[in-house]
C-alpha cells in the first residue's frame, strides 16, 4: 500500500472527471534530467528474489514528468509493472475500459448487431500456461468460424480462479444474432469442455465486467504463489482483440489530460514522502473536480 492509503500506482484524472489512468511507469534507470521520457519494460525476473524486490518497492517512488506540449507537470508513482501486482493489474483494467470506452463511441453501428458478454470454461487441465494457450487456439478458430462479420469485434481477458487457478475466457463481443448451442458445440468441439454463457452487454458496467478479470484473482497472493503465476504468464497476454477492437486496444496509452499529447520529459525521481503524497493527492482531487 502507499502512504496515507492512497490505492492507485499512478495519477488519476481525466478531461472528463472520472478515474483514469494518465501514465503507466517502469523502470527509468539512466534517464537523465530533460530527456524525452519513454516506458522501459523491467528486467527480467530470475527467481523468486527477484519477485519479492520488485513487487516490495512498488510504489514506493515518484517521479516528475513535463507535458512537452503544454508544459504541465505531473507526479507519478514508479510501478513494478507485474502482471501479479493488484494494483498494476487495476491502473491497467482502467486504462483499457477508457480505451474500449472510446473505440465503441467511435464505431458506426451496423444494424441488428449489440454488446454481448460470453464466458468460456476451460478449467484446471494441465498447468496455467497451456491451459491459457489452448483456450486461447480455440477461441481464435471460434472468432472465424462462427463470431467474425463484417464490423464485427471482440475483446477477451483471461480469468484465474481464486481457489484453484482454473482459466475462463470472458469476451465483450460486438455483432449480430449468435446462438448459444453453437458456440456449446464449437468449443466442445474444440477443448472438450462445454461450459459457454452467453447474455445481453449493457452499458458502462458490461464493459467494465469484462474487462476487470484483467486484474481478478491477483489480490492476497503470497510472494511464491505471485511468482509462479507470473513465471506461467510470462510472454502471454492476458488481453487480446479482434475486429474492429484490434490494436485499437492496448491498456498502454499515455495521454495528458489537458493537451492530449503524448510527449513526455523526465524531471526527476524521488522517494515518496508526506509532502509528494499531499501533493498527488490535491492533484488527484484537481482532476476530479
Amino acid at each position: 500500500m502507499l502512504p496515507c492509503g492512497i490505492k492507485s500506482r499512478s495519477f488519476l484524472g481525466g478531461e472528463m472527471g472520472g478515474n483514469t489512468t494518465l501514465l503507466d511507469t517502469t523502470e527509468i534507470s539512466g534517464q537523465k534530467k530533460g530527456q524525452p521520457f519513454k516506458k522501459k519494460r523491467h528486467r527480467g525476473i530470475k527467481n523468486l528474489q527477484d519477485y519479492k524486490g520488485k513487487i516490495e518497492l512498488d510504489g514506493k517512488k515518484v517521479i516528475v514528468l513535463e507535458c512537452k506540449q503544454c508544459g504541465q507537470r505531473y507526479l507519478v508513482p514508479l510501478r513494478c509493472n507485474l502482471r501479479t501486482c493488484p494494483y498494476c493489474a487495476s491502473d491497467r483494467a482502467r486504462k483499457v475500459y477508457q480505451e474500449v470506452s472510446n473505440t465503441i463511441r467511435q464505431i458506426k453501428r451496423e444494424k441488428g448487431y449489440t454488446l454481448k458478454l460470453i464466458t468460456f470454461g476451460y478449467g484446471t487441465e494441465g498447468n496455467i500456461r497451456s491451459a491459457i494457450k489452448k483456450s486461447k487456439k480455440a477461441f481464435k478458430k471460434i472468432w472465424h468460424n462462427l463470431l467474425e462479420m463484417e464490423g464485427s469485434g471482440a475483446v477477451i481477458t483471461f480469468e484465474l480462479g481464486e481457489k484453484n487457478n482454473s482459466v475462463h475466457i470472458h469476451c465483450l463481443y460486438y455483432g449480430g444474432f449468435i446462438r448459444r448451442k453453437d458456440l456449446i458445440k464449437e468449443w466442445k468441439r474444440l477443448t472438450g469442455k462445454w461450459y459457454v454463457d452467453i447474455r445481453m452487454a449493457r452499458g458502462k458496467q458490461a464493459i467494465k465486467e469484462v474487462i476487470k478479470y484483467i486484474g481478478k484473482a491477483l489480490l492476497d497472493l503470497s510472494h511464491k504463489e505471485g511468482y509462479k503465476i507470473e513465471m506461467a504468464l510470462r510472454g502471454l497476454r492476458r488481453l487480446v482483440t479482434y475486429g474492429i477492437f484490434y490494436k485499437r486496444i492496448t491498456g498502454n496509452k499515455n495521454i495528458c489530460p489537458i493537451c492530449h499529447s503524448s510527449s513526455w520529459k523526465f524531471i526527476i525521481i524521488s522517494k515518496f514522502n508526506h509532502e509528494l503524497v499531499n501533493q498527488l493527492l490535491i492533484q488527484r482531487q484537481f482532476w476530479k473536480d
